[in-house]
């Protein structure tokens, strides 16, 4: 089984041209996974499920595996970016896995606004996912 295949406990909600998984797992390391167009409906799933964990003290890794995301919503990336910045003092880093050169330029502009230095960029999975491991204690330094 693929390492970032999403549980069955995993937060999950579809809609009509996108699709969206994300869980919590050891070691304060969240996996994000979505297809289609990160629209407003997934944006918010990703922010309802963020409130109770994205708390003073705690110290978030985040992993989005976008690969097959292809397109996004201004209102999506302006609400993500809002949450992260009222967020920021939880979140060590944010990890993307991308493909599409449309979702590229959302995350330059994503972290143009947050800075640079909590966001690590992948267009190549295996990378993306040796981090992944590397995050749960799997893998050395």
């Amino acid at each position: 089984m693929d390492s970032m295949t999403p549980p069955p406990t995993a937060h999950h909600i579809a809609v009509p041209g996108g699709e969206a998984y994300i869980w919590q797992l050891p070691h304060g390391v969240v996996v994000q996974k979505a297809k289609g167009v990160l629209s407003i409906a997934l944006a918010q799933c990703f922010g309802d499920f963020y409130q109770p964990i994205l708390t003073p003290g705690a110290s978030v890794r985040i992993f989005d595996d976008f690969e097959l995301l292809h397109h996004y919503t201004r209102d999506a990336r302006e609400y993500l970016t809002e949450l992260t910045l009222e967020r920021l003092y939880a979140i060590e880093s944010i990890h993307f896995l991308l493909s599409s050169k449309f979702m590229a330029l959302g995350v330059g502009a994503f972290k143009h606004a947050i800075g640079d230095e909590f966001v690590r960029v992948y267009f190549e999975r295996e990378s993306f996912v040796r981090s992944y491991e590397r995050a749960l204690g799997r893998l050395g330094p």
